[in-house]
């Protein structure tokens, strides 16, 4: 009588132990390039609110050179501004983390003759280091916490 010999295969696959190994490998990575990842779309997302707030800016110097040298559109309030506010609700609705806004000066003083644009910090994917920043019709460039925040 023959008998047969079985033969039984040994079973290939991963340990749990080398499961846990790649996921701590794995979390370690993800801790590491996370906030270099978050911290890179903060920078981006501050640098195009500043190229759409100077894009505002070069709008309101044409609509300034069109309209008598006046920001002010001749319909009530300068801060009314038809034109300006389509351009500038059209642009929030393009950038993350800044939310603009213009604020034509109608003082006696200046009489529509200049702006401030502002990108206020709308949530944390503005950049925490510059915060609010704001750009005037006279040139100047400030940002509510850093120095280098207009580079």
């Amino acid at each position: 009588m023959k008998t047969k010999t079985l033969q039984i295969k040994k079973l290939q696959g991963f340990t749990l132990i080398e499961l846990m190994i790649v996921i701590a490998i794995i979390g370690i990575l993800a801790a590491i390039a996370y906030p270099n990842y978050r911290r890179h779309v903060q920078t981006t997302n501050r640098k195009a609110a500043i190229a759409e707030m100077e894009a505002v800016g070069q709008t309101l110097l044409r609509y300034y050179n069109n309209h008598n040298g006046t920001y002010d559109d001749g319909v009530g309030d300068a801060k009314d501004n038809e034109d300006v506010n389509t351009f500038v609700n059209a642009i929030n609705g393009r950038i993350q983390g800044y939310r603009i806004s213009v604020v034509i000066d109608d003082t006696p003083a200046n009489l529509g003759q200049a702006y401030t644009i502002t990108a206020d910090k709308k949530d944390e994917m503005g950049d925490p280091q510059c915060g609010d920043l704001t750009l005037t019709s006279y040139g100047d460039r400030t940002s509510e916490k850093g120095t280098n925040c207009f580079r």
